[in-house]
């Protein structure tokens, strides 16, 4: 049992973190850049570092579609969103790529009540 938990102790202190940046690149609106980088933990985790690469490419995978609804509640409908890992770099550089398509937009809006008049209301 005290070899097993030595055992433990040494693996842990041996354990590496995976620094890393992160970035938007492709996207030209500031605000929903700020808004991405708030928002997805690729991000927001930068001070805990993964112990390991799979870790950090898990982290990005969930962030893809975190990316993708963000881009679409901006109007962004026809985005596409990828992730580059580069493990060459020291620290290990994440670009997330944008290509936010045409931003969709309303032009104006009209209501038209249809039903019954209720004079409660």
């Amino acid at each position: 049992m005290v070899w097993l938990t030595l055992f433990g102790a040494v693996v842990l202190a041996g354990a590496q973190e995976v620094k890393y940046k992160a970035r938007v690149r492709g996207l030209d609106n500031g605000s929903v850049e700020k808004t991405i980088e708030s928002s997805a933990l690729t991000f927001k985790l930068t001070g805990r570092p993964p112990a390991t690469i799979g870790q950090l490419r898990r982290r990005i995978n969930d962030d893809l579609p975190r990316i993708k609804i963000i881009l679409e509640s901006q109007g962004y409908y026809d985005s596409s969103v990828s992730a580059e890992v580069d493990t060459e770099r020291d620290p290990v550089r994440v670009t997330f790529r944008i290509e936010p398509g045409v931003r969709y937009q309303f032009q104006s809006v009209h209501l038209q009540f249809s039903g019954p008049e209720n004079s409660a209301l």
